[in-house]
């Protein structure tokens, strides 16, 4: 609902756009071991079957739509005028523009009971989910809007850096105090482009920090914030250092209370610490009151938490943690199993043509979690990328490798003196080249960029921004691994791409001519692993590379 919202504020009146959530179902239920619906009467804490089902959750973006008009309010609707007004949309009699097309999905988690024996192999706890398909769509049409809201956003962050003194009337009736306001924001723009740090400034600013907290307080206290001198000094600054401020002065009341309520409580436990007094209030009549023997009409009884502890198989006094550190090395806590059978992620034009599209089959990702050691096994049997013109990247399976992607990552081995311990085996991939599908896709992303460059500027900024930054924290890391002297192992099997370059007409080449790379096969991996006397003694981990049947010619 939040989102709609923002869609409906920031859109643009002559490309309105509507933007929701559908979803047919969501239930989780408690179930046995044969998986099928069932109640638990008891230890409910201890041992657990749960299943979540999923159907038809989507997410849709209906570009030159405008938000639905009601008759009555959300909350004077009745429950049939609620059917009748979703149903059409879940059972898709309505049709709209999908970013996320209806995802159907299962999930089950088991967990073992406390006093429940196990091996090695099952895990204390399980979750698997499984997606039978996710698809996502972006056309033309909902990437524009998508910057029109980009755009809104701006703007209004950027008023919201005046706000503080801009005229709350239109500019018809008082057009002086909006070129005041002008005059305003111009003037703390190019205040906060010079920086000044003379002795004087800064004596200056903190003499009128405190002025301006103390007069703050002050109205905080009395309730009174019509005060001349703050709105003078309001004028003068930025608008974050007024909030800083503001926040300071409000922190301070704030404590002040909390010392004024410590002040009684101890003022109110020194005058009645007297047994002997004439009051009652003495510790014999907190006593008579506490809960060890008198509960309140409206609490539980000692007695009566017992009897639900009991109930739920739950000791008092005791944590009931969900990953044990006493247990042995080798046994297995905790196992996700995530299955998605088939993904799609396409972009489309004004024409609702395809002009890009992904897709992968069977991906798997398991991870295993136990006392110090966590795997992580990721496979994947097919993915792709197409266009109009045919398929850009498709991989491919030879005989003993099934899967176009397999890849294991341990973090501290068993019976190995690793840290970590990585291991890739990729398959080989067809790459065509076609100049026509870089074009539609360059098209596709200039076509934001020309409704809003400002945003495309911004954009581009922050892609920057982003990029320095992990590419600062990733040289970060490899020097704080350096230094630690981590030990690690590294086999990357890879079928390197063969890459098909089709020749144009006009280059007199001919019209089937064609340039075919085969980049060969690949293999990087370190050595010395298997000697248990080199990885002590040594510094530096040895690498080896090599590349074989690398080959290019024209056809």
């Amino acid at each position: 609902m939040l989102v709609l919202i923002l869609a409906s504020f920031f859109r643009n009146p002559s490309h309105p756009f509507c933007f929701g959530v559908t979803l047919a179902k969501l239930a989780a239920v408690t179930i046995d071991e044969n998986d099928v619906e069932t109640f638990v009467t008891s230890g409910a804490l201890d041992k657990l079957h749960k299943s979540l089902q999923l159907d038809s959750f989507s997410i849709y973006h209906d570009s030159d739509t405008g938000p639905w008009t009601l008759e009555k309010r959300w909350d004077e609707m009745t429950s049939k005028e609620w059917s009748e007004m979703f149903e059409p949309s879940i059972k898709g009699k309505i049709q709209h523009k999908y970013l996320l097309h209806p995802v159907a999905g299962l999930m089950k988690y088991h967990r073992c009971g406390k006093r429940e024996k196990r091996d090695s192999k099952t895990p204390f706890q399980k979750a698997s989910l499984v997606l039978d398909q996710v698809s996502i769509a972006v056309s033309e049409d909902q990437y524009r809007d998508g910057i029109q809201l980009l755009e809104g956003v701006s703007r209004y962050r950027i008023r919201m850096e005046f706000s503080l003194f801009r005229p709350m009337i239109p500019v018809l009736v008082d057009a002086k105090a909006w070129w005041r306001y002008a005059g305003r924001a111009v003037t703390q723009q190019q205040r906060k482009s010079r920086c000044n740090f003379s002795w004087e400034n800064l004596s200056r600013a903190s003499g009128l920090r405190k002025k301006y907290v103390d007069l703050y307080v002050s109205g905080l206290q009395q309730g009174k914030f019509d005060n001349f001198e703050i709105r003078q000094i309001d004028r003068e600054l930025d608008v974050e250092v007024n909030l800083l401020w503001r926040m300071l002065a409000h922190a301070k009341v704030e404590t002040a209370k909390l010392k004024e309520a410590a002040a009684a409580r101890e003022k109110s436990r020194k005058s009645t610490w007297w047994p002997f007094g004439g009051s009652g209030a003495g510790p014999r009549a907190s006593v008579a009151q506490g809960p060890e023997t008198e509960a309140a009409p409206a609490q539980l009884t000692k007695e009566e938490w017992n009897k639900i502890n009991e109930l739920l198989s739950y000791q008092p006094g005791q944590d009931y943690p969900l990953l044990s550190t006493q247990e042995p090395q080798n046994m297995l806590q905790t196992m996700l199993d995530v299955t998605i059978k088939q993904s799609l992620a396409c972009i489309k034009d004004s024409t609702d043509l395809v002009i890009l599209c992904g897709t992968f089959s069977n991906l798997n990702v398991s991870l295993k979690l136990f006392p110090k050691t966590f795997f992580c096994d990721t496979k994947l049997t097919y993915y792709g990328l197409s266009s109009p013109e045919g398929p850009l990247v498709s991989s491919v399976s030879r005989e003993g490798r099934a899967q176009a992607l397999d890849l294991t990552f341990v973090y501290v081995p068993f019976e190995e003196h690793l840290d970590w311990k990585l291991s890739v085996a990729m398959s080989s991939c067809y790459v065509t080249v076609w100049r026509s599908s870089f074009d539609r896709v360059m098209h596709f992303m200039k076509s934001g960029q020309a409704m809003s460059p400002t945003v495309a500027l911004e954009t581009a900024v922050a892609l920057q921004t982003k990029l320095e930054e992990v590419t600062r924290r990733a040289q970060e890391r490899i020097l704080s691994q350096l230094e630690k002297q981590r030990r690690f192992s590294i086999d990357i099997d890879l079928d390197a791409p063969k890459v098909l370059i089709p020749a144009l007409k006009d280059e007199g080449i001919g019209k089937k001519s064609q340039l075919l790379v085969d980049l060969g096969h690949f293999n990087l991996r370190t050595l010395g692993n298997d000697d248990v006397e080199f990885l002590k003694r040594s510094r530096y981990t040895k690498l080896h590379v090599s590349g074989r049947d690398i080959s290019a010619f024209l056809c």
